[in-house]
């Protein structure tokens, strides 16, 4: 519930900043923000849960008006939770708490209509990401030993396909926007599913 009035109240501060922006001459780069929920799928599903996710992204402009280049950036919550931990001096139990979540990073190339009047217009995209699953582990005092926070990072890399639709406003572009996410060797799948605002 936290992570979903954060993503409520990082769309509502970003309306004000965009909305001063439209008041600029159009640029070469159209920044925005977005929101949502993202899905593990598979055998993804046996260690992550869904949550969270918050993004940030520029599509750049090009001299096609159906091209569509976007680079964009996620934090995407994987889960929270409790491991149980034994110690192999005494064999000791006791329960470590633990979050885990993932940073990407992602180029796609995509399709839409050009610029027609349509108040709703579709999109596709697929691209290619570099990703890092980050876990946080917090141990307690137990066993003789101190509490004890742990940090972990892995990166690996993946690919995606996308397709969105988008609302078109003034000088603002509303939109919602699923993915399939293929991440690392296994793969992990994820689907996210998220909607959001940027400057047309």
């Amino acid at each position: 519930m936290q992570c979903a009035r954060s993503a409520v109240l990082l769309l509502l501060l970003a309306v004000p900043v965009f909305s001063s922006a439209a008041q600029q001459p159009v640029g070469p780069v159209s920044l925005g923000v977005s929101a949502g929920l993202s899905t593990p799928q598979g055998a993804a599903r046996s260690f992550f849960d869904r949550g969270a996710q918050l993004g940030a992204l520029a599509d750049v402009r090009t001299a096609l008006p159906w091209l569509l280049v976007r680079v964009d950036g996620s934090w995407q919550s994987l889960g929270t939770g409790q491991q149980t931990v034994i110690s192999l001096d005494d064999g000791e139990v006791a329960q470590a708490d633990y979050r885990s979540g993932m940073i990407s990073g992602a180029v796609s190339i995509g399709i839409r209509p050009p610029d027609v009047d349509w108040p709703v217009r579709p999109y596709m995209l697929a691209g290619l990401g570099s990703y890092w699953f980050r876990t946080a582990m917090d141990f307690p005092a137990f066993a003789g030993q101190p509490a004890l926070a742990e940090t972990s990072t892995r990166r690996t890399s993946g690919m995606h396909l996308g397709v969105g639709l988008e609302a078109p406003v003034s000088r603002m572009v509303f939109f919602v926007e699923g993915r399939v996410q293929r991440v690392g060797e296994m793969p992990n799948n994820f689907v996210p599913v998220s909607v959001g605002l940027r400057m047309r």
